[in-house]
């Protein structure tokens, strides 16, 4: 693609030093200083941006084996990029980056590592404010990083044809009177968690005035393989959004919100062995089998592979939790809840949700204010029908409601069969849908 990066003389310290995790590898205390500008062109026939900075310290341990840093101290101040024609910059005024892992038992890595941006800013010509952003911050913490997992060159010993559960995944029942062991987690198992958080985001208009801002926003994600369930957690969250150009957040539209959603007790070797399942499965059909993958007998019964999976996730007791709240300038909602893992439930999962919803008369007058808005007015007046009311503290009247999914595959809000419910929900006046061909009588 023509894409090039220039670089002038760069000084690297190397030195040698024990402590790898193998007797046969080396880690390297490394020093570097960097040029004092690097320049890059992004197509060939593009224009040529000059990176300038200021380096304060740039040292670290570099592992072979890991083939990157266990541990860094990375330090640049006044990050500047832009072209000749002064038409984008882009600068950072402070950039951090820190990396600490250890070594606990031999090969099998912790720790933590951050990276942190303060002063962001993106300028059009004439140095007119684009974008600014107050900082960046992305954290992440990791355990029983095992490095032999990541070297290519390690064989492993395959299984033997033939053996392992395919489909079996769940693990039989013990005899009667047999103990059960007692489930100990893994404690040598990879984990991790990664958390970005962007602050005070800031972008303006031609006239370089505020046309929108957001205070924080954050994600995150957490994973932990502990044989033999494994979990998975991700959130996301921002506040004090505002902008004048955007007329929902007067109304409707979350200023702020916070979402996070959890699956724990998940059974590893089953989710693996239904995966690898799945990859067999798509072999035996020509129309859908993956590029190079020859047309296969059958090895995979897939009504005993869900009734497996099933069995499994109900073995391990796995659940789905989420919860949420949404704040708007007129209403307000929270979700809070999850579904366990059922082996007899008709759908595999019961369980349920309670939802809280603040400013419900206000949204039922939205839908009725406007024409445009009639088709949502008969979902709304049928939720607000069978909400359950109360009144807060402050005395703010709340609807309630709590959604039950039962093992015989019902549904019911309140109490209420859903398909009951939806049976009531009829289109107002004026919204009907006409068959094809028909037209409303003048």
């Amino acid at each position: 693609d023509g894409a090039r990066i220039f670089v002038e003389s760069t000084k690297i310290n190397v030195k040698p030093q024990g402590g790898g995790p193998k007797e046969d590898s080396q880690a390297y205390r490394v020093a570097v200083t960097l040029p004092a500008r690097i320049r890059i062109k992004f197509t060939g026939d593009g224009p040529m941006y000059t990176v300038t900075y200021n380096q304060k310290r740039f040292t670290g341990l570099w592992l072979p084996a890991l083939q990157a840093f266990v541990e860094a101290d990375i330090k640049v101040k006044d990050l500047v990029m832009g072209e000749p024609g002064q038409s984008l910059t882009i600068g950072v005024n402070r950039l951090e980056n820190r990396i600490d892992l250890k070594e606990g038992a031999p090969g099998v890595w912790s720790g933590p590592s951050s990276l942190q941006a303060a002063g962001i800013f993106l300028d059009t010509a004439n140095g007119k404010k684009a974008i600014g952003l107050e900082s960046m911050v992305l954290n992440s913490d990791i355990s029983g990083l095992k490095i032999g997992d990541l070297d290519p060159s390690a064989k492993k010993p395959a299984a033997p044809p033939g053996t392992g559960p395919l489909i079996r995944l769940a693990t039989p029942p013990k005899p009667v009177g047999e103990a059960v062991a007692a489930e100990e987690p893994d404690k040598s198992a990879p984990g991790g968690s990664l958390d970005l958080t962007l602050t005070n985001f800031t972008a303006y208009g031609d006239d370089g005035q505020p046309i929108a801002s957001l205070g924080e926003m954050s994600f995150g994600a957490k994973a932990n393989i502990d044989k033999p369930h494994a979990s998975l957690a991700v959130t996301y969250a921002h506040s004090a959004l505002e902008s004048e150009a955007i007329e929902e957040l007067k109304t409707f539209l979350p200023h702020d919100a916070s979402f996070g959603l959890s699956f724990e007790r998940i059974p590893i070797e089953a989710a693996v062995t239904a995966f690898f399942a799945l990859l067999m499965q798509a072999g035996t059909d020509a129309e859908t089998a993956p590029q190079g993958l020859a047309k296969q007998p059958s090895a995979v019964n897939m009504p005993d592979l869900f009734t497996g999976i099933r069995q499994s996730l109900h073995q391990a007791k796995t659940q789905l939790r989420a919860k949420a709240e949404l704040i708007a300038a007129q209403a307000s909602l929270k979700l809070d809840g999850g579904l366990d893992a059922d082996a007899e439930a008709l759908y595999g999962v019961s369980g349920g949700f309670d939802i809280v919803i603040n400013g419900l008369d206000e949204i039922k007058e939205w839908a009725s204010s406007d024409p445009r808005h009639l088709p949502q007015a008969a979902m709304i007046a049928l939720i607000s029908d069978i909400a359950v009311s109360a009144t807060t503290a402050e005395g703010e009247r709340i609807a309630k409601y709590r959604i039950d999914i039962t093992g015989d595959g019902k549904v019911s809000i309140n109490g209420q069969d859903m398909e009951v419910v939806a049976s009531l929900l009829k289109p107002l006046p004026g919204t009907e849908k006409l068959p094809a061909g028909e037209q409303k009588p003048a």
